[in-house]
């Protein structure tokens, strides 16, 4: 299966599975059983296709918004956060279960499996605490956004890579030189390498995506999204692998894009217009970026701007999370 049929048999899936959630009333139970078949029919051609990658990803990509759709369908309409809550729940247990089936590591699927698994623990956290939807989001966006750091080794000690023997004396020589063939230091290099990029892309999703929604509670959670996009763009400049540093600017690019269309809306024509003017000096200014090679000290210094940022991110959280303002009034 090539890639741009998985990619239109998963639109098709969620299509059905957008059309399902909309069933109300007896039929109800009916649309959730038939999404919960979908899901179990996908995963099926996924353990039967497993000798290839390619058709065992795409079928249990198909099962992830099938069984979304049966988790939500399983409470009565309109869904609220129990309905996220299975919805999510259902999305991650099909994406671990294709990754289990493929028995290799799928950057795909391990990123919507955290993503799902973040979106179910900020349902639980709403329906739990019955705290305001856009400080569950900055709840989540920080821890996320903090995680990156710490997926690099998180990886490779994950994919079982050695790491480089360092001789203290000369008695430790010998046992430097000791390595692993080059055919399985080669395999775990290429498990570390997926289980990278689908950590990494999970964790960015899930950060731009909650700081984009905290957004919309007030100029706090705009600062936060504000900080969360500047830490994915500088990331990803940073990774060698195109493919993910994409998903980091296109994560950090969306979030932005989604959170600030409706919030200039909403305002006067002259205001719009210094947002947009704003949104295209951002582009302007990421493009020359993009074409100009640093120096040394100057990569050294955004490394030092993207920690700071980093660390910015929890008391940017705490602030849209009104903890400040609910210490402020004891």
């Amino acid at each position: 299966m090539r890639w741009s049929g998985a990619a239109a048999a998963v639109t098709a899936t969620a299509a059905a599975g957008a059309i399902l959630s909309t069933v109300d009333g007896p039929w109800r139970p009916w649309a959730g059983a038939l999404a919960a078949a979908g899901a179990a029919g996908a995963l099926l051609v996924a353990h039967r296709a497993r000798h290839d990658d390619r058709l065992t990803t795409g079928a249990a990509l198909c099962a992830v918004p099938a069984a979304a759709t049966a988790g939500l369908t399983a409470l009565p309409a309109p869904p609220g956060a129990g309905a996220l809550l299975l919805a999510a729940a259902g999305a991650g247990l099909a994406a671990a279960a294709g990754q289990a089936v493929a028995r290799a590591a799928s950057p795909v699927l391990l990123a919507v499996a955290l993503a799902a698994s973040g979106a179910a623990a900020a349902a639980l956290a709403r329906l739990l605490l019955e705290a305001p939807v856009t400080a569950v989001a900055a709840g989540l966006a920080a821890p996320a956004l903090a995680a990156g750091t710490l997926l690099p080794r998180l990886a490779l000690r994950l994919a079982g890579v050695p790491a480089p023997a360092v001789p203290t004396d000369a008695g430790s020589v010998a046992g430097a030189e000791r390595v692993l063939p080059g055919a399985e230091l080669t395999a775990r290099a290429g498990l570390a390498r997926g289980l990278y990029a689908g950590t990494l892309a999970g964790t960015a999703v899930t950060a731009a995506g909650a700081a984009a929604v905290a957004a919309t509670g007030g100029w706090t959670g705009g600062l936060l999204l504000v900080v969360t996009a500047a830490v994915l763009l500088l990331r990803a400049r940073a990774l060698v692998e195109p493919a993910a540093a994409r998903i980091l600017a296109g994560a950090a690019v969306v979030a932005v894009a989604v959170a600030a269309v409706p919030a200039a809306l909403a305002l006067d024509p002259a205001p719009r217009l210094a947002v947009a003017a704003g949104l295209l000096l951002a582009v302007g200014a990421g493009a020359a970026a993009a074409r100009a090679t640093p120096s040394p000290p100057a990569r050294r210094a955004l490394d030092v701007c993207e920690l700071v940022l980093t660390a910015a991110a929890v008391p940017a959280a705490l602030a849209a999370m009104g903890l400040f303002a609910l210490v402020r009034t004891l």
